[in-house]
Order: structure tokens, then C-alpha cells, then sequence
């Protein structure tokens, strides 16, 4: 049986600055609606809408970092992006091909269904070039881009020659 490639989804200088950026913002707006309850309460009012807003800053940060990628797996069945919330599999026999991508393939990508900079950069996006694609990314270069029976999915991984090169040869087999 095959040994199991490990790859870390190491972030660039762009990922940390945005996720401090919209963490520290997210963290901001949740203390303001706590501060907003604590004054509605001393008045009387219900704070009931005012907690619910800052559970939901709250949970947009968790759920965020429970779906972020942290690394890919590649063994003799599959390829797995490996999350706090569990790994996402892509079956071998459902790869078509792959190869390096490059950041222009992705210009005028739009997300669709996704996080853009918080933890990361996942869930589904559009472009002309690629059509409908998901994304499971910690930086803005050095993609590779799997293509499957259900589309293209562009991954991070720390050494992306490397990545490819192990799944081209397990296709091969």
C-alpha cells in the first residue's frame, strides 16, 4: 500500500493580516452589542435581539476556523483536505487530472458560497475560465488546481510541485 502524503496549508502574509483585521472586527461588534445589552437592560429593555447578534459575531468566527483548511492528505484512495471539522474526501477515481494554477486563472473569481480571507479561502467560487470551483486555499499563489468528475477544486498545499507530482503517479496507477 502507498504511504500517505501529509502537506501542511501554510498562510501567507495576506491570510494573517485579513483574519486579525476581521477578527479583531468581529470581536469589536460583538463587545459593542454586549455594551448595547448592558445599557438596554439597566433602561429595561429586552436584550434578547442585541445577545442574539453578538452569539451570531460569535459563531461566524467558529464556524470560520472549524471549516478552514489545514492541510491535504493524499494515500492510495483519496485526497483529503483536512479541517478542525473534518476532513473533505476526493476520491482518486473521481480525478480527471491536475497541475499548477496560476493566479491569473483566477482573476474575477467571485465567491459564491464561501469564506474570502477569514481563516482562509474556501467553499465555492465562479470565474469565467473555470466555471463553478471550490476552493480550499491559505494563500494566494501557488495553487493547484485538481480537477474532478464535479469540477475543479484548487488547493495550497506547502510544496505544490511535490503534491502533484504524488497525485499524478498514484493516477497512474
Amino acid at each position: 500500500m502507498s504511504e500517505t502524503l501529509v502537506q501542511p496549508a501554510p498562510w501567507d502574509n495576506r491570510l494573517k493580516v485579513l483574519t486579525a483585521v476581521v477578527v479583531t472586527a468581529i470581536l469589536g461588534v460583538g463587545a459593542m452589542t454586549l455594551w448595547t445589552a448592558s445599557r438596554a437592560a439597566a433602561a429595561g429593555a429586552s436584550v434578547v435581539p442585541v445577545l442574539v447578534s453578538a452569539a451570531v459575531c460569535g459563531c461566524i468566527i467558529a464556524v470560520s476556523a472549524l471549516y478552514a483548511p489545514r492541510g491535504y492528505a493524499l494515500d492510495a484512495t483519496a485526497l483529503r483536505v483536512q479541517r478542525r471539522a473534518g476532513e473533505l474526501e476526493i476520491p482518486l477515481a473521481s480525478i480527471t487530472a491536475v497541475r499548477r494554477a496560476d493566479r491569473e486563472e483566477l482573476r474575477g473569481s467571485i465567491r459564491t458560497f464561501g469564506v474570502g480571507g477569514l481563516f482562509g479561502y474556501f467553499g465555492r467560487f465562479y470565474n469565467s475560465r473555470l466555471g463553478g470551483y471550490r476552493m480550499y486555499a491559505t494563500r494566494s499563489s501557488d495553487y493547484v488546481l485538481v480537477t474532478t468528475n464535479k469540477g475543479p477544486v484548487l488547493l495550497t498545499p506547502a510544496e505544490p510541485d511535490r503534491m502533484v507530482a504524488a497525485i499524478e503517479q498514484r493516477l497512474a496507477r
